[in-house]
């Protein structure tokens, strides 16, 4: 029986890249709360972020994450 690899051609390999569309409320203390959310989440599943940018309107924050956790892999 032979072994299987973790790389197998065979299966999709994960998005490296992943973005988080935050729609920020009205009511500061919530939207700190639920960046904070965010935050604790990602990082603690080792991704790191690459950029934050709001949208003008003001209400949406777009989150980029580095799903492997490294600039130099």
């Amino acid at each position: 029986m032979a072994a299987q690899h973790e790389n197998a051609p065979d299966q999709p390999q994960p998005e490296r890249y992943y973005r988080e569309y935050i729609t920020l409320p009205a009511d500061e203390d919530s939207a700190r709360g639920l960046l904070r959310g965010s935050f604790y989440e990602r990082t603690s599943r080792g991704w790191q972020l690459i950029s934050a940018i709001k949208e003008p309107s003001g209400d949406v924050l777009l989150l980029e994450w580095d799903t492997l956790g490294s600039f130099s892999k």
